[in-house]
């Protein structure tokens, strides 16, 4: 799939699935899981220099442009025994 940015070619993914992942709520003492679980996409591709970790494009999807958020890394793993996905949203 092609990654655009403000509608001019940007860069390709390289790969890309659905990933299930735990909700966590935060507290007094750290971050705890729920019983609530969600999926989301994730993907890593291949980018032109120009853009920037938090710049938002757009990754064509069979013809159809969807909306994405370029990201540093989509886990924390300083979490212990398990890790804590990083969900984005604007």
């Amino acid at each position: 799939a092609q990654v655009l940015q403000a509608g001019a070619a940007a860069g390709v993914i390289t790969s890309g699935t659905m990933a299930p992942y735990w909700k966590t709520a935060d507290t007094c003492e750290g971050v705890e899981l729920t019983d609530e679980s969600g999926v989301r996409a994730v993907a890593m591709g291949l980018v032109d220099s120009r853009v920037g970790t938090g710049d938002a494009v757009d990754i064509d999807i069979r013809g159809k442009a969807v909306a994405a958020k370029v990201v540093q890394r989509n886990l924390n793993t300083g979490a212990g025994t398990y890790a804590i996905p990083l969900v984005y949203s604007d």
